[in-house]
């Protein structure tokens, strides 16, 4: 027995360094030979004719690396749609054990892509038509996925949407970087934006040397801890878990992870000949920060850290309009246990048109849900809100008809140091209220919330309340 593993691992040994060996000194030196049969099969493969200007291969540690130079892919008219102008790769191993190619290493430098829709709505990708129709995954990304590493450095890609505008949108100095281990991918992306209607812009380069794609958690900064840089400059980073075994790893609905999104400061008005502009936003300048996570097709959480010097918005079915500006702090949203939701404003600080500044302030709103209405509850946290500058800036919010009409009525007026509400029941008819709060020169009119309840009107109280369905302490001044 032992003999017999003796020989099968010498034998094994032999074998895997004469592979190396042949590799090596044999197949490697052949590969420059077959240039113009690589460019045949590329062609039949995509449909267009290709060139390749030099092929190469070389030997570095322990695997072996082919370059080309000056890969072009060649539009109806025999022009050059698409040019790469140098990918090196390196074989791993690891095609021979899964009979698939198998590459450590992807680096592709300079790569100048043009994507297009036409007037029909159909889009070429470097003049080649893509279909849009059939299901399934897309072998480029199977592909893609099952890589080591693979990265694009100094990158161009221009867009040209003609059924909405002949200007192009480009993507300047584009470093990607994705990496794959077994079911874990990261991927990380820096870009530059202009566009014809584009203000240009002098930031500094992107750079991915120093991007953290080892990380569990996505590398990116906290709120308020780095300052945005002016210009278009985009930040995309991705982490994601696919299925590992007995699922489809390119089926975008399996997957779950997270997003994060840089966006540097620009203005909308310029870029409304590559987007669309909602309905509820008039006006937009500034930036932000995003956090989106997932799970299996569904958002699971999404946080935003808004830099926004000027933000516009319209209601179109009651026409009230607002201008904020200088909104900054966290908003939050997240989809708890039993489809419960929560929404949390953190540190956040604006001010309406009259120059007012609320903030900064915090409100966090947590609502359970339940098929019995009865079993539903509600959670209200807030400090710090000065009710007389809410309500100014929000007397010309593009609220619902109904809540507006009750904060016009009821004036409120006076600040809130701290309030903690949890109550039963709908949030709209609560019941068993329990509230914990510390307020100062509050006042309000008496106003009819709805047909069956109206609330009293009170004036310059102060003081603290500790209170339930079974009584409480008060402690209140009021003049």
């Amino acid at each position: 027995m032992k003999r017999w593993l003796y020989l099968t691992l010498l034998s094994l040994f032999f074998l895997s360094s004469a592979i190396v060996l042949g590799t090596r000194y044999v197949l490697l030196p052949m590969v420059p030979q077959y240039r113009v049969e690589l460019e045949a099969l590329l062609s039949a493969n995509i449909g267009r004719e290709v060139r390749i200007g030099a092929l190469q291969a070389e030997w570095h540690g322990i695997e072996p690396w082919v370059a080309v130079g000056n890969l072009q892919i060649l539009n109806e008219r025999g022009e050059p749609a698409l040019t790469l102008p140098s990918i090196r790769a390196s074989l791993s191993w690891t095609s021979l054990a899964t009979l698939d190619l198998r590459l450590s290493h992807l680096l592709v430098e300079g790569a100048d892509l043009d994507i297009r829709r036409d007037t029909q709505g159909r889009f070429f990708v470097a003049g080649l038509q893509l279909s849009t129709e059939g299901e399934g995954d897309s072998p480029a990304l199977i592909w893609l996925l099952k890589q080591g590493d693979v990265q694009v450095t100094d990158a161009r890609v221009v867009w040209t949407d003609l059924q909405r505008s002949p200007a192009a949108l480009q993507v300047r100095d584009l470093q990607f970087r994705l990496n794959n281990v077994v079911n874990l991918h990261r991927a990380a992306l820096k870009a530059r934006v202009v566009g014809d209607s584009l203000p240009r812009n002098a930031a500094r380069k992107p750079d991915l040397r120093r991007a953290d794609l080892q990380a569990n958690r996505l590398a990116v900064p906290e709120a308020g801890t780095e300052a945005l840089e002016t210009g278009t400059d985009i930040e995309l980073q991705l982490r994601i878990l696919t299925p590992l075994l007995g699922g489809r790893p390119a089926d975008p609905t399996r997957w779950n992870g997270e997003v994060y999104a840089s966006l540097g400061i620009f203005k909308l008005g310029d870029w409304l000949a590559f987007i669309e502009r909602p309905a509820w936003l008039t006006e937009m300048s500034g930036g932000g920060r995003a956090w989106v996570e997932f799970d299996n097709n569904r958002i699971q959480r999404v946080t935003f850290d808004p830099r926004v010097a000027v933000l516009g918005l319209y209601n179109p079915e009651n026409r009230h309009a607002i201008t904020l500006r200088n909104l900054t702090g966290r908003l939050d949203w997240q989809l708890d246990k039993a489809d419960g939701q929560t929404w949390a404003a953190e540190n956040v600080t604006l001010s309406a048109g009259d120059g007012e500044v609320l903030g900064p302030m915090s409100v966090r709103l947590q609502l359970t849900d339940s098929v019995d209405p009865s079993s539903r509850t509600g959670h209200l946290e807030a400090d710090r809100l000065n009710l007389t500058v809410l309500a100014a800036v929000l007397k010309d919010a593009p609220l619902p008809q109904q809540a507006r009409s009750v904060l016009q009525a009821a004036q409120l007026r006076g600040t809130i140091d701290s309030l903690d509400a949890r109550w039963d029941g709908e949030w709209q008819a609560p019941a068993n209220i329990r509230v914990e709060a510390e307020f100062a020169d509050l006042g309000a009119r008496s106003v009819s919330v709805r047909p069956d309840l109206r609330i009293p009107g009170f004036s310059n109280l102060s003081g603290r309340v500790d209170a339930g369905p079974d009584g409480g302490r008060w402690s209140v001044k009021g003049r």
